[in-house]
């Protein structure tokens, strides 16, 4: 990942994008994988833009069991067992031509 990295979601504050020790500090935070051990991403469909060859596009359907406390922003939610299985999601990656470093990513914006 490289230091000008930015991930731009649909939650991202005033800001319009997370830098990298945002966006680091914020998966260190929610910490997915302990709520749901079994996480999948099940990403797919991966092609390469024909207008922008540094960035790959793909769609994911993350699933997993919620085992463990999912940590939200005002709150701690216990383990109840419930399988997740999210909408399919559209995502981009950009990479640095010099260095194949992520300098950006796209993600959180459903397809349904």
């Amino acid at each position: 990942m490289d230091d000008s990295f930015r991930w731009i979601g649909p939650n991202v504050a005033a800001t319009g994008a997370l830098g990298k020790e945002e966006y680091l500090a914020a998966a260190r935070f929610f910490d997915l994988r302990s709520a749901f051990p079994d996480l999948e991403y099940r990403a797919h469909d991966f092609r390469i833009d024909d207008d922008e060859p540094l960035t790959v596009r793909f769609t994911a359907r993350t699933v997993g069991t919620m085992r463990g406390e999912l940590r939200l922003r005002t709150e701690t939610m216990p383990p109840n067992g419930k399988r997740l299985r999210c909408p399919p999601e559209a995502i981009s990656m950009t990479f640095d031509e010099n260095t194949g470093k992520l300098t950006k990513m796209c993600s959180g914006f459903t397809m349904e």
